[in-house]
């Protein structure tokens, strides 16, 4: 599965399960991003993989995938820790891709702005690769 359509997953299932926030992908350009929605968003990014066993034919790939989590509260209904407990909920259950599961590696406060925080979660989904896929 290409990282597009994992991505595509991510948001997909994200937008089911937190109907009342945006859900999108990262966008190209951050410096021109505006929040618009009036309580967050929500917002997905590849972020990279990682090889083991790099003299084999078939090797473990751990892609990981950050989920930047954008809110306008911290506390209350809707704010940052609820936000926060939702994501990782909708994406490690019921997940499936390539009959794997995501698993929570980190999540972290990033900075508040203008009475938005924001926060990072990171997510890895262990695949396999095979050498000339």
């Amino acid at each position: 599965m290409q990282i597009e359509e994992i991505e595509t997953a991510i948001v997909d299932k994200l937008k089911l399960d937190i109907p009342d926030l945006s859900v999108e992908p990262f966008p190209d350009n951050v410096k021109d991003y505006e929040l618009i929605h009036p309580k967050g968003a929500v917002l997905v990014s590849y972020e990279g993989s990682n090889y083991t066993n790099p003299r084999l034919e078939q090797q473990a790939r751990m892609i990981e995938f950050d989920v930047i989590v954008v809110v306008r509260n911290l506390r209350s209904h809707l704010g940052a820790y609820e936000t926060l407990e939702r994501v990782r909920q909708s994406v490690t259950n019921d997940l499936y891709i390539e009959n794997m599961k995501l698993y929570p590696l980190s999540e972290r406060f990033l900075f508040v702005e203008d009475d938005k925080w924001h926060y990072e979660m990171r997510f890895m989904l262990p695949t396999v690769y095979f050498i000339g896929e």
